[in-house]
């Protein structure tokens, strides 16, 4: 289960580098470190716990397992997700400081971009000057990679330390052919 967390640890290291000119293979191989990881680590998360109990209790232990992870899955996207809009608002509004629109003028002018976007309309009609739109853009370009890399430092960081964490469990657990 650790070779699995360490190679999602890896996987979202390259995902921090990221960047918006990045090549197709740089966002490619991580996701692929990714996902070798997870089916590493669940496949033996799943083997350790099924080997665990007696096997009349495998099916309640199977539904705790799967319960556990769909909650671990949520409460994970949940908080990553939380911190990564934190940072990109943040990031966001540090960037277009030098641009003299105040926070509220900026937040208006997000929402009207966000229509734009969603209703596939022209940029030309928003509130914004005009010679500010590209500033804008390219702000939030450099927000969103900046805010993503650290979210998916911070990602590697749970996840070493997770590894640790099994790591030194894993070490006092009873062999599987030992089951009382």
């Amino acid at each position: 289960m650790t070779a699995g967390l360490a190679l999602m640890a890896l996987g979202s290291l390259g995902l921090s580098l990221i960047r918006p000119n990045s090549e197709f293979v740089a966002l490619a191989a991580p996701m692929v470190l990714i996902g070798a990881g997870t089916a590493l680590a669940v496949t033996q998360r799943t083997s350790i716990i099924l080997g665990a109990v007696p096997a009349h209790q495998t099916g309640a232990a199977s539904g705790i397992n799967t319960t556990s992870a769909k909650l671990g899955s949520v409460l994970g996207t949940a908080i990553m997700t939380t911190m990564f809009l934190r940072l990109l608002r943040s990031d966001y509004v540090d960037r277009m400081n030098p641009s003299g629109l105040s926070v509220k003028e900026l937040r208006q002018f997000t929402q009207e971009w966000r229509r734009a976007v969603r209703d596939n309309t022209s940029v030309n009609s928003l509130i914004v000057p005009p010679e500010l739109v590209q500033d804008i853009e390219t702000a939030f370009k450099d927000a969103f990679s900046a805010s993503f890399g650290k979210a998916e430092l911070l990602a590697a960081a749970l996840l070493l330390s997770c590894m640790a964490v099994v790591w030194l469990g894993l070490r006092n657990l009873p062999s599987a052919g030992s089951k009382e």
